[in-house]
Protein backbone atom coordinates (compact mmCIF):
# COMPACT_ATOMS: atom_id res chain seq x y z
CA UNK A 1 0.00 0.00 0.00
CA UNK A 2 2.69 2.58 0.93
CA UNK A 3 4.71 1.83 -2.28
CA UNK A 4 1.80 2.12 -4.50
CA UNK A 5 0.72 5.71 -2.50
CA UNK A 6 4.29 7.17 -2.61
CA UNK A 7 3.99 7.11 -6.56
CA UNK A 8 1.11 8.92 -6.36
CA UNK A 9 3.29 11.89 -5.54
CA UNK A 10 1.91 14.46 -3.26
CA UNK A 11 -1.11 13.27 -2.69
CA UNK A 12 0.64 9.88 -1.92
CA UNK A 13 2.46 11.24 0.90
CA UNK A 14 -0.75 12.05 2.83
CA UNK A 15 -1.66 8.90 2.24
CA UNK A 16 1.45 7.22 3.46
CA UNK A 17 0.87 9.57 6.61
CA UNK A 18 -2.95 7.62 6.69
CA UNK A 19 -1.68 4.42 6.42
CA UNK A 20 1.04 4.87 8.91
CA UNK A 21 -0.66 6.48 11.55
CA UNK A 22 -3.87 3.81 11.40
CA UNK A 23 -1.36 0.75 11.42
CA UNK A 24 -0.19 2.28 14.52
CA UNK A 25 -3.39 2.64 16.13
CA UNK A 26 -4.24 -0.75 15.60
CA UNK A 27 -1.08 -1.67 17.09
CA UNK A 28 -1.78 0.49 20.16
CA UNK A 29 -5.70 -1.33 20.36
CA UNK A 30 -4.03 -4.91 20.11
CA UNK A 31 -1.53 -4.29 22.55
CA UNK A 32 -4.13 -3.08 25.44
CA UNK A 33 -6.20 -6.51 24.43
CA UNK A 34 -2.84 -8.40 25.25
CA UNK A 35 -1.05 -6.22 27.83
CA UNK A 36 -5.07 -7.12 29.92
CA UNK A 37 -5.24 -10.93 28.85
CA UNK A 38 -1.49 -11.61 29.87
CA UNK A 39 0.06 -9.16 32.08
CA UNK A 40 -2.52 -8.07 34.32
CA UNK A 41 -4.10 -9.65 37.01
CA UNK A 42 -7.82 -10.65 37.63
CA UNK A 43 -10.06 -7.94 39.62
CA UNK A 44 -13.00 -8.91 41.58
CA UNK A 45 -14.75 -12.06 41.03
CA UNK A 46 -15.46 -14.02 37.81
CA UNK A 47 -18.62 -14.09 36.59
CA UNK A 48 -20.21 -17.48 35.79
CA UNK A 49 -19.74 -18.72 32.53
CA UNK A 50 -23.51 -19.31 30.46
CA UNK A 51 -24.40 -20.71 27.33
CA UNK A 52 -25.01 -17.94 25.07
CA UNK A 53 -28.97 -17.04 23.75
CA UNK A 54 -30.22 -18.70 21.30
CA UNK A 55 -30.76 -16.05 18.81
CA UNK A 56 -26.67 -15.45 18.71
CA UNK A 57 -25.95 -19.14 18.38
CA UNK A 58 -28.31 -19.24 15.56
CA UNK A 59 -26.47 -16.75 13.78
CA UNK A 60 -23.65 -17.37 14.36
CA UNK A 61 -24.33 -21.06 13.04
CA UNK A 62 -25.66 -20.00 9.77
CA UNK A 63 -22.66 -17.65 9.46
CA UNK A 64 -20.67 -20.90 10.25
CA UNK A 65 -22.38 -22.88 7.79
CA UNK A 66 -22.56 -20.31 5.21
CA UNK A 67 -18.78 -20.08 4.96
CA UNK A 68 -18.48 -24.19 4.78
CA UNK A 69 -21.10 -24.26 1.87
CA UNK A 70 -19.29 -20.76 0.09
CA UNK A 71 -15.52 -22.42 0.33
CA UNK A 72 -16.73 -25.82 -0.90
CA UNK A 73 -19.26 -24.83 -3.36
CA UNK A 74 -17.48 -21.84 -4.72
CA UNK A 75 -19.30 -20.94 -7.90
CA UNK A 76 -21.87 -18.25 -6.61
CA UNK A 77 -18.50 -16.04 -5.15
CA UNK A 78 -16.60 -17.17 -8.16
CA UNK A 79 -19.35 -15.52 -10.38
CA UNK A 80 -19.60 -12.87 -8.80
CA UNK A 81 -16.32 -11.49 -8.28
CA UNK A 82 -15.99 -12.43 -11.71
CA UNK A 83 -18.71 -10.36 -12.68
CA UNK A 84 -17.67 -7.55 -10.50
CA UNK A 85 -14.12 -7.65 -12.11
CA UNK A 86 -15.58 -7.39 -15.33
CA UNK A 87 -17.62 -4.26 -15.14
CA UNK A 88 -14.44 -2.29 -13.27
CA UNK A 89 -12.10 -3.26 -15.89
CA UNK A 90 -14.41 -2.41 -18.41
CA UNK A 91 -15.63 0.73 -16.30
CA UNK A 92 -11.48 1.12 -16.47
CA UNK A 93 -10.75 1.09 -20.47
Amino acid sequence: LILAAVNEGALGIGLVAVIVVSSLMAVVYVWRVFEAAYFRQPQGTATPVREAPIELLTVTWLAVLANIYFGVASVVPVSLSSTAAELLLGHMR
